[in-house]
């Protein structure tokens, strides 16, 4: 017998004669799972980082567009002297428009049907969604308040005339986005930006119709703000709750 024949078989004897033992192995990987779940949990995300983190995700010219929508429309209204006119008009194309400007960014995950690989992440859908909205959130809530103040100084409206044309408009708008984002419908972008469309068509017939425009009292403009409002947070909240239930559902159909 050769040589190397003899080492192969001194070596199959060998292995015939190893015992598994199961119960060590199951053992040794359950110990490495924990060790492995222990290591991460250490070097955990803070809340800070986790938003600072999500916020990299984001495409930034879309802030820079919708700072421009702003500016746009503050240049109109420091023109428009006293023709409400061309105010009101404005103001009810550029809040939908603001809000339009966040649709690609939102759904960005469903385009992209990244949503089963976000679901395999140690954050979960609702936790990626939670804090891309508070970041959304903030920036938005700071474009606005240097709109509002700048457009205070400097047109010719009060702050209540500013909250009927520009904060309806911009609330019923994002009801419609968010209320199609978590919904199942397949092209829901499209349907989102379709109907904002259409709400802007309708509210500024509302608003240049003198007879139908003051015929809506305070009370009844602030009911709607309230409305719009309460019902934006729900949606969202709702969306929230829900997100992996529907997203799968319509990921399946």
């Amino acid at each position: 017998m050769r040589e190397s024949d003899k080492r192969i078989k001194d070596f199959c004897k060998k292995q015939s004669e190893c015992v598994i033992d199961e119960a060590m192995i199951s053992r040794a990987v359950e110990v490495s799972k924990k060790t492995f779940y222990e290591a991460e949990g250490e070097s955990r995300l803070s809340r800070l980082e986790f938003l600072y983190q999500q916020s990299q995700y984001i495409r930034k010219y879309l802030w820079v567009l919708q700072g421009a929508v702003l500016l746009l429309l503050w240049w109109i209204l420091k023109n428009a002297g006293s023709s409400l006119f061309i105010a009101h008009r404005s103001m009810g194309v550029a809040a939908p428009l603001f809000v339009v400007l966040l649709v690609p960014e939102l759904w960005k995950n469903r385009s992209y049907t990244a949503m089963e690989v976000e679901g395999t992440t140690y954050y979960n859908l609702r936790q990626i969604y939670a804090a891309r909205l508070m970041v959304f959130g903030f920036v938005d809530l700071v474009l606005l308040s240097v709109f509002l103040a700048a457009a205070s100084f400097t047109a010719r409206m009060g702050i209540w005339e500013f909250t009927i044309q520009f904060f309806i408009p911009f609330n019923v708008s994002c009801c419609i986005c968010f209320g199609t984002l978590y919904s199942k419908l397949e092209n829901s972008e499209t349907f989102a930006i379709g109907w904002c469309v259409l709400w802007i068509f309708i509210w500024v017939q509302v608003v240049l119709s003198e007879r139908v425009y003051n015929a809506i009292s305070a009370p009844i403009w602030a009911v709607i703000l309230i409305a719009s409002l309460f019902y934006l947070v729900y949606s969202i909240v709702r969306g929230q709750k829900n997100l992996e239930k529907v997203w799968e559902a319509s990921s399946w159909n």
